[in-house]
């Protein structure tokens, strides 16, 4: 799937966690995450501003880090289509097939579904990260009633490490992934993974002259219909970059890197935007213990 260029109501995913839930996906499409189990959080969403919210995004995460540092294991939109003329609040929300575990929950107000942002903007209402929400296995629901307040919402912050930094393995591998091909797997490489997780690592090339951040996402499937569940980014890049992440889950990734020249549209690879692969996203497949590298060379498609 080509991802350059796309629509504005679809752009590069709905992207970056649940406060990137760009807007063309179902509710049943984002609630497929790995998380799995038979807890429900649930609760009402209030909120007394002046925004007028055509939808909420509603994101449940198992850490309190805010900007999240990690995709959300159960994220949805309530409701699932945006309401013109908006919503009326409260609103009542449910989140289901919650394994056991600890979460905090992250909402927020979409303003405007069709601005092509897959991130809030400062005009979205949106809450701090609440909890922790305690799930116990039988133990029935849990329920949080949060308020939306204006201003809230945290710009994500850099998920990327240098080369430098990274905890040699032990041996090395001459195999250099190519980022047009498929799939590859290799077991050993520059990077180790942490126990149970794999390690990704490799270079974003880029000889032109446009500057932004630099942004590698993966999503689950192809086309791209859920949640990303990788991201890397990187401020103010001097390519060659050198990137890596060393507790990736094990499983099959579509991953594309760019350059988003123009912080304003939304962190999508908009036209203009230097790009992976003309666009479209490569598979990658990781078990636990697996060191692959994969490199990108970007370039600004005609």
């Amino acid at each position: 799937m080509t991802l350059r260029n796309p629509p504005a109501a679809f752009r590069i995913a709905p992207a970056l966690l649940l406060l990137s839930l760009g807007a063309a996906c179902s509710s049943d499409d984002l609630v497929k995450q790995e998380n799995s189990g038979d807890g429900v959080i649930q609760g009402q969403v209030a909120y007394t501003g002046q925004a007028v919210v055509s939808r909420l995004g509603i994101a449940l995460f198992d850490n309190d880090s805010n900007p999240p540092q990690s995709a959300p294991k159960k994220a949805q939109f309530v409701p699932a289509e945006p309401v013109a003329g908006g919503i009326d609040f409260p609103v009542t929300y449910k989140l289901e097939g919650v394994a056991p575990g600890t979460y905090w929950v992250m909402v927020y107000g979409d303003v405007d579904p069709d601005d092509g942002s897959p991130m809030p903007t400062a005009a979205d209402p949106a809450t701090e990260m609440v909890g922790p929400l305690v799930v116990a296995e039988g133990a029935g629901a849990v329920t949080q009633n949060v308020v939306l307040s204006d201003g809230t919402f945290k710009p994500p912050v850099d998920d990327v490490v240098s080369m430098d930094d990274a905890e040699p393995a032990d041996s090395l591998s001459d195999d250099l992934a190519d980022s047009s091909s498929s799939a590859d797997t290799v077991q050993g490489g520059e990077v180790k993974p942490k126990p149970g997780k794999a390690a990704l690592y490799g270079t974003v090339s880029y000889d032109g002259d446009l500057d932004g951040k630099l942004i590698l996402v993966g999503f689950p499937n192809d086309p791209p219909a859920s949640m990303p569940n990788l991201l890397i980014t990187a401020s103010d890049p001097t390519f060659p970059h050198d990137y890596q992440k060393a507790d990736v889950d094990p499983g099959t990734y579509y991953i594309l890197a760019y350059v988003d020249v123009n912080s304003g549209d939304g962190m999508t690879n908009a036209p203009g935007d230097p790009v992976s692969n003309g666009g479209k996203v490569v598979e990658v497949k990781l078990e636990a213990g697996d060191s692959l590298r994969k490199d990108f060379v970007l370039a600004v498609e005609e």
